[in-house]
């Protein structure tokens, strides 16, 4: 499969693919008939390089746009390669120019991780993505917002919002009104910065009740693959809710939670009980 040809959304968006090897997001054009948004930079030169080269065998409007979800590196390394007006949370750009005074070498990579800074799975995938000799050539957004924007794209409104969340607190999302379809980054996934990776109820649960409150009809997460229906989405974040509510209820006792979880139970429900268990044990530190 060849993971950056262009495949069909929905009738004004176009995507590439997530990449598990390398963790590179999925990057979205949503297609007006005066201007394109495109959804996230990519995770190096050569993935923006790569879907822009897509966008441009097509009879597309030359005058493009940037929203960026989130700060973390799969997101925003090939923001310069873009080389388009690029908006993004205050945050976000906050990040990015701390980004722009490290040393991206492997060796300053390791030595991040040993300082807790950085994580082992982004520099496995940094590494994965770009080989040595490593010299990121980063760029900032050009335009900055505290609470969102909105875009017309003609006929195609898009709105860019903040809300937050565990996994970054400068989180945005992209909602394309016509479309009915939602770009949530990664932003209902957990805080993997601080320590064991966590959930808390205080920070997860406002979240929920905001990407609900769109009008939306499919979500789009970007490291997965498919659309996600408004149904299915309910279905994924009140399992969340009923399983932070039991922690918040019961405490640490792993046990018993899982017993008093409605069936049937996987994999990931028990995951999800770690990783609130870890958010309590954070809050009672």
């Amino acid at each position: 499969m060849n993971n950056t040809r262009l495949k069909k959304m929905s009738k004004n968006i176009y995507y590439t693919p997530p990449v598990e090897k390398t963790d590179r997001p999925i990057l979205a054009a949503i297609v007006g008939k005066e201007s394109v948004l495109i959804v996230d930079g990519g995770n190096s030169k050569k993935h923006a390089r790569e879907f822009i080269d897509e966008l441009n065998k097509m009879n597309l409007p030359e005058k493009r746009y940037l929203a960026i979800t989130h700060w973390h590196w799969d997101h925003v390394f090939g923001i310069k390669e873009m080389n388009i007006p690029t908006f993004s949370h205050t945050e976000t750009k906050k990040e990015i120019e701390k980004m722009l005074t490290l040393d991206w070498s492997d060796k300053a990579l390791e030595l991040r991780v040993k300082e807790g800074s950085e994580i082992e799975f982004c520099k496995e995938k940094i590494q994965e993505e770009l080989k040595e000799p490593r010299i990121l050539d980063l760029k900032t957004p050009d335009i900055t917002y505290d609470c969102g924007v909105e875009i017309d794209l003609g006929t195609i409104t898009c709105k860019i919002e903040h809300v937050g969340g565990e996994h970054s607190i400068d989180s945005s999302v992209i909602f394309s009104e016509e479309d009915k379809i939602i770009f949530i980054g990664d932003c209902l996934f957990v805080d993997i910065y601080h320590g064991e990776w966590s959930y808390s109820t205080k920070n997860l649960f406002p979240l929920i009740d905001k990407l609900l409150s769109y009008d939306a009809d499919y979500y789009v997460e970007s490291h997965v693959d498919r659309l996600i229906s408004k149904e299915e989405m309910i279905k994924i974040t009140n399992r969340l809710k009923e399983i932070g509510n039991l922690v918040d209820e019961i405490g640490l006792n792993k046990d018993e939670i899982i017993n008093r979880l409605s069936s049937p139970i996987n994999q990931e429900d028990i995951d999800n009980v770690d990783y609130f268990l870890a958010g309590l044990r954070k809050e009672l530190q």
